[in-house]
């Protein structure tokens, strides 16, 4: 399940910090726990588990803009901007959007938004087992090593690693344990072109994930968990969100970039009946 939250900033554009990841998370926390406080034991706590991991079974784009320049003070957002929210839990998604229908404006980074329409998005048909993707927030994948010192620490891989994919495949599998997922089979990616590196910092921590595009092929109901909940890891944070491919240049890093879409506008109080594969 996808949405599509259309903001406008108050002032004619929005200066944002570069890393300002965490503040959407921070804004999508709050409102999923005041719509309903249930939620906060899943969302910051228990997850769903699967085996020594959990998962909170959503994720988050990139601010999307018409436009986007670099400044000293952060990066520059020319309106209209797009903010796409997936999970793969309807009550979250219900959740999410009456929240969200209630608010006015929100603040990313001390820029206020107007909230101008949340749209929910119609979902791929997956059936035929291959889709290419395109990334819409850097997929992160790591694995643990130790340093010099005898310390357990995290190396990031990149998409030229054969055990990037590897990794990312064994992650969405478990993705779909936890959720009681029986898949038929298992998904190979293929990448596409030259991928580019981003670290982010984090709530203090140093993050390095990768944009891209790429194939993937197998099992329909995993294509379609990968498009609700991401791939790698940190979804949750931001990460891992990817969409259809579209034709063109593909996304530039630093630039903004629109996100072509069918949904309708939700109404004050109207449910959202988007629909899911699984």
């Amino acid at each position: 399940m996808r949405f599509r939250v259309r903001l406008i900033p108050v002032e004619s554009v929005a200066v944002v910090p570069w890393n300002y990841q965490h503040h959407l998370q921070g804004v999508l926390y709050r409102v999923l726990i005041e719509e309903q406080p249930e939620l906060d034991e899943l969302l910051h706590r228990s997850g769903f588990p699967s085996g020594a991991r959990r998962f909170r079974m959503l994720t988050f784009s990139k601010l999307l803009p018409r436009a986007a320049e670099t400044s000293h003070h952060g990066l520059i957002l020319h309106p209209p901007v797009y903010w796409l929210i997936s999970t793969a839990l309807e009550a979250v998604a219900n959740a999410l959007v009456q929240g969200l229908l209630k608010r006015a404006e929100i603040a990313v980074g001390g820029q206020q938004f107007f909230i101008d329409q949340v749209e929910d998005q119609p979902v791929p048909d997956f059936s035929a087992g291959k889709m290419r993707f395109e990334t819409l927030s850097p997929i992160v994948v790591s694995r643990p090593v130790t340093d010099q010192r005898g310390r357990l620490t995290k190396q990031y891989l990149a998409p030229d690693d054969p055990e990037f994919w590897q990794r990312v495949a064994s992650n969405l599998a478990r993705k779909a344990d936890a959720l009681g997922i029986e898949p038929v089979g298992s998904v190979q990616f293929k990448p596409i072109g030259r991928w580019r590196s981003r670290l982010i910092s984090v709530q203090g921590a140093r993050v390095r994930g990768y944009e891209g595009r790429f194939v993937a092929t197998g099992d329909p109901a995993l294509l379609c968990l990968a498009y609700d909940v991401g791939l790698g890891e940190r979804n949750g944070q931001g990460f891992g969100m990817i969409g259809l491919m579209r034709s063109g240049r593909p996304p530039q890093g630093r630039r903004g970039y629109g996100s072509s879409g069918n949904g309708r506008r939700l109404g004050d109080g109207e449910q959202s009946n988007a629909n899911s594969c699984h």
